[in-house]
């Protein structure tokens, strides 16, 4: 007689028949979807343009849905001196930033900015060498040496070009090399016969190794007193807050606040530096000739890393020098206290049993006695 099915059992046996017929169906479903869209199986590898459709559909689901995947965003550190002195001088410097807006340097003068990595930088941002009068003299992580040797060098051929009738300097260096403020002083005083100069102050920085923002100031008090034309946009970043990407770099922002500022600077000193419309000076020949004479600067400044030094093939490196081993000696147990070992295992530590007490013996008084007696 054949055991009858409960209705629990033939629930559960339903069940599990109805979840298998489905799980064959949507492999078979994934399986033809597959074969039709990418010529194969699922299991088999994609190549880079299936895998770029297959995300780019992804993203049109997503978009589709109202969903967005942001992209990671640059890290970027924020700074802004909070102080009663600054925020009453806030108001005031962002209006004369926005009173600069729209209008440019004037034709007739030639500006050549001089400077470091941040300067580099501040060309591919603003363009700076773009513009007909404006030049680019600067180098990735370079100091006093660099602009005593080759970039003056590279400003004496700019101005032989006579494409101008007027120079102007804007030099923004020591951010590398605080230590030699006296050099760039002394240097700073010889051009300033023959150059008309504008030193822009070091910038400040929100964390990068051991500099900091004490050791920038004092750097630019010593450029103050210079005696040289002063553009103090530390104080301008100080004062209306800048970013920087790595500690020590500018961001577009930042960096388009600092050419402003140098803007700025420039109009204080002439206000008519800047003009909202620029006549053009230079013909089509002597246009010609500062992009090229641009193009070769920036083609000697480019930044090469220095290779790191290797040993001559005559020199023979000598092995490391290895200290000698020093003898070995046994290891000594540590001394323990007398009293504690006293307390611990009476006064005999080394584990034997304590010999008795001698008996108190008369024998020797006794035959002593009797030596007298035969003597007798």
């Amino acid at each position: 007689m054949k055991p009858k099915m409960t209705k629990k059992t033939k629930f559960i046996f339903i069940y599990a028949a109805s979840l298998m017929i489905v799980l064959a169906a949507a492999s078979l479903i994934i399986a033809r979807v597959s074969e039709k869209k990418y010529g194969g199986s699922v299991s088999r590898n994609l190549s880079g343009d299936e895998i770029e459709t297959i995300f780019l559909e992804l993203n049109e689901e997503e978009e589709e849905a109202g969903l967005s995947r942001e992209e990671p965003k640059e890290h970027v550190e924020e700074a802004l001196d909070t102080s009663p002195e600054a925020k009453e001088q806030r108001g005031s410097l962002e209006e004369e930033l926005k009173s600069i807006e729209g209008l440019s340097l004037e034709h007739g003068t030639g500006y050549i900015f001089i400077g470091d990595s941040r300067f580099v930088h501040m060309n591919d941002v603003c363009k700076i060498s773009d513009v007909e009068n404006l030049f680019m003299v600067a180098k990735v992580g370079e100091g006093y040496s660099w602009f005593s040797k080759d970039a003056l060098k590279q400003v004496k051929r700019i101005v032989g070009t006579g494409l101008f009738p007027k120079w102007k300097l804007v030099i923004c260096l020591g951010i590398n090399d605080l230590g030699n403020q006296s050099k760039y002083l002394e240097k700073y005083g010889q051009l300033k016969e023959e150059y008309d100069i504008s030193l822009v102050s070091v910038n400040p920085i929100t964390s990068y190794g051991t500099l900091t923002n004490p050791q920038i100031e004092e750097f630019n008090r010593g450029l103050e007193k210079a005696g040289l034309p002063y553009i103090d946009t530390y104080r301008l970043l100080m004062v209306t807050g800048y970013a920087t990407t790595d500690g020590l770099h500018y961001n577009g922002d930042t960096t388009r606040k600092i050419y402003d500022g140098i803007r700025l600077g420039l109009r204080d000193e002439d206000p008519s530096r800047l003009t909202a419309d620029p006549k053009e000076v230079l013909d089509q020949s002597g246009l010609s000739k500062k992009k090229s004479l641009q193009r070769e600067i920036i083609a000697e400044n480019k930044y090469v890393p220095r290779p790191s030094p290797t040993p001559s093939a005559n020199l023979q490196t000598p092995a490391p020098q290895t200290a000698p081993e020093a003898p070995k000696t046994e290891q000594q147990p540590p001394e323990m206290d007398q009293a504690l070992l006293d307390a611990l295992y009476g006064t005999n530590p080394g584990g034997e049993p304590e010999p008795p007490p001698e008996e108190e013996s008369h024998r020797d008084e006794e035959e002593e006695e009797d030596e007298e007696d035969e003597e007798e």
